[in-house]
């Protein structure tokens, strides 16, 4: 996922006793609809952990695609 990211400041670690991946971004605000698309086109893959008020912009994404599908059944 990091060549999705490779235009932003980044830093990638691994940890090997949690068998698990993470990156560090840094961006400017007017860029942050732009990674959320990028954050959510990774789908189940990414845990976003902060910052918070980003995490919730991306939960309430989510929460608005769901009332989406489920509306139309």
């Amino acid at each position: 996922c990091v060549p999705i990211f490779s235009t932003y400041d980044e830093h990638a670690l691994y940890d090997e006793d949690n068998d698990c991946n993470t990156l560090i971004i840094t961006y400017y605000h007017v860029d942050e609809e732009e990674i959320i698309d990028y954050i959510l086109s990774l789908g189940a893959a990414v845990v976003v952990i902060e910052p918070l008020h980003l995490r919730n912009k991306i939960i309430q994404r989510l929460q608005q695609q769901l009332e989406l599908c489920c509306s139309e059944q």
